[in-house]
């Protein structure tokens, strides 16, 4: 975003909100990952009797409710859901990655002054992801048709769905580009954040300031937090 800032580049980025993703993993479509992924057919059989091979149920004030068989979805707090999540949203990742189309955002070159550590930047960055937050960043209107291509075509086979509305849009330079938000909004995108928004966006929980005023923001919040015992 400061390489951004400095250059005044148009790019942005998008926060997909992906709905009930753990909930939604399908077992037939893990089986499958895993299995081209090189996982033993033994594992693979394992973790499935371990996630869908059972059911639960719900205690309700000391009441039982009936059986309810697992028949897909990766439960919220087991250790291994994070891990099959990552496997089954790697596919994903990988078409975003590997498609020549797909622009993203194009760092400049790393001068033979900058420090070791910017040997690991890469030249060009697509997409960011975390467990279930996905961050993508975009170059132009194209970039997002062969986004909605990839999600269109990752939905239909591994069940995922991701809420559009929800989503968020934000300028990676901190400027407002009128013909992008418009464009947004005709895809059902109409959560903009840039320079001229009122707090600041947060991502991973990290508050990314764009402008004073949200820096302001961010200061009068912490003003406001009683962080001792009274």
């Amino acid at each position: 975003m400061e390489q951004a800032h400095v250059q005044r580049r148009p790019e942005i980025g998008l926060l997909l909100d992906q709905e009930k993703a753990y909930d939604r993993v399908h077992p037939m479509y893990l089986r499958q990952v895993m299995l081209a992924f090189g996982f033993p057919p033994s594992l693979v059989h394992s973790l499935e009797n371990l996630f869908f091979g059972n059911a639960v149920r719900i205690n309700i004030n000391g009441h039982f409710t009936n059986k309810v068989d697992q028949r897909r979805g990766l439960r919220q707090g087991d250790p291994l859901s994070p891990l099959l999540f990552n496997i089954a949203l790697e596919p994903f990742l990988r078409h975003i990655l590997q498609d020549s189309s797909f622009q993203g955002f194009q760092f400049q070159s790393v001068s033979n002054s900058a420090t070791a550590t910017s040997n690991i930047v890469p030249s060009l960055l697509k997409v960011l992801a975390y467990a279930d937050d996905v961050c993508v960043l975009l170059q132009s209107t194209d970039d997002y048709c062969r986004l909605r291509h990839h999600l269109d075509r990752y939905g239909s086979v591994s069940n995922a769905k991701v809420n559009i509305h929800k989503t968020e849009a934000f300028s990676l330079d901190g400027r407002s580009y009128p013909e992008c938000i418009a464009f947004l909004v005709t895809q059902g995108i109409s959560n903009w954040h840039d320079h001229s928004a009122p707090s600041p966006l947060r991502y991973l929980g990290f508050l990314m300031i764009q402008s004073f005023h949200q820096r302001r923001y961010l200061e009068q919040q912490l003003l406001q937090t009683d962080v001792l015992p009274s």
